[in-house]
């Protein structure tokens, strides 16, 4: 399993956001994906959104999908570099790309229900994850059924001790 995280901007606890990550692949028994999540500023987030989405404004989170030929709507990736080594076994589940100021956003605007960024992070990491599972929300039944596998992702981590602690002392920090 491999978990890629990068930060375009300053982030604290990425070995969380990176151990939710891979817990919730096991847990869905995709332990041999590829899934890498990049935290980016507004600017970048817009810029995807726009090439990708053809909607030309901020997002908080986006999500791209690999199909199984190792390709995705951002071209051919069909070779994973990993820690300076070209990989062709490796499998591509997809990208996050999560907008840290545009989840701050969400918290101050009052459009979430959480209250800590590492939370909202969190949240809107689940979130992308889900997307790259299959779900969607662009109808109702699927928003019920994406959100209940949010739910349950969710709980799932909280009953993982570790995440827990760590969630409620980064809560209180962050």
């Amino acid at each position: 399993m491999t978990v890629s995280l990068n930060s375009m901007v300053k982030l604290r606890h990425k070995t969380y956001f990176r151990r939710a990550v891979i817990k919730i692949l096991r847990k869905e028994g995709l332990s041999d994906k590829l899934v890498e999540v990049t935290f980016v500023d507004p600017k970048t987030i817009k810029e995807l959104n726009t090439q990708y989405r053809h909607k030309n404004s901020s997002t908080d989170v986006l999500s791209f999908v690999f199909d199984e030929s190792g390709d995705s709507s951002e071209g051919d990736r069909s070779q994973v570099e990993i820690k300076g080594q070209v990989s062709n076994c490796v499998q591509i589940l997809g990208d996050i790309y999560i907008s840290v100021v545009d989840a701050k956003k969400n918290i101050d605007n009052g459009q979430s229900k959480y209250k800590y960024l590492q939370d909202e992070l969190l949240f809107l990491l689940i979130h992308g994850i889900c997307h790259l599972l299959g779900y969607d929300h662009n109808n109702d039944n699927e928003e019920l059924a994406m959100n209940a596998k949010q739910q349950e992702l969710l709980d799932y981590l909280n009953k993982c001790p570790l995440m827990r602690v760590r969630r409620f002392f980064y809560g209180l920090l962050g």
